[in-house]
């Protein structure tokens, strides 16, 4: 494992754990136990934190940064994501932006990339998740153009993300 393996994994522990401690119980029902359903009707805004690792042809490295999510959730949900990275092995940012959908915890979403390094280049992603409450692991595949050709990149990774209602009561407690 080599040291930026080491800092992203660290950094998913850290981020996993904190997110389980600090986050709040969901509501008492009215048989006096907890309700562990998560799936809240409503408006949400979602910010979050993300941590990854990247895979590309010529090497690896870590991914962090930021998502910020707009979703209606009904069971199904769906909405709009717009999210900024900075990859290591790149020494890059990344921007990306577009739809998101799911059923339940399973969901999909992308767009285009803006890649901002050494120069700006312009590519296309998508992304699977598996939504876990605040905790959602996740897959990304994507291509930015460098150098008259595209080049994929593998992304697996984790968000944490907090739901804000945008619409009355929120049943996370925020």
């Amino acid at each position: 494992m080599t040291r930026v393996h080491k800092i992203v994994l660290a950094l998913v522990l850290t981020f996993g754990t904190l997110a389980a401690l600090f986050s709040n119980p969901a509501p008492a029902s009215a048989s006096g136990g907890y309700d562990l359903t998560l799936e809240p009707e409503g408006l949400f805004l979602m910010p979050g934190l993300t941590a990854a690792v990247s895979n590309q042809s010529d090497g690896s490295g870590a991914v962090v940064g930021g998502e910020l999510s707009v979703v209606y959730s009904d069971f199904a949900w769906y909405g709009f994501y717009v999210d900024g990275v900075y990859d290591t092995h790149n020494k890059a940012a990344r921007i990306s932006f577009g739809p998101e959908v799911g059923v339940a915890f399973v969901g999909f979403d992308g767009g285009p990339i803006i890649e901002v390094g050494d120069k700006t280049r312009f590519g296309l992603q998508g992304r699977a998740v598996v939504s876990l409450g605040y905790v959602a692991p996740y897959f990304r595949a994507g291509a930015v153009s460098r150098d008259n050709h595209n080049r994929a990149f593998f992304e697996s990774g984790v968000l944490l993300k907090v739901p804000i209602t945008l619409d009355g009561e929120n049943p996370f407690g925020f």
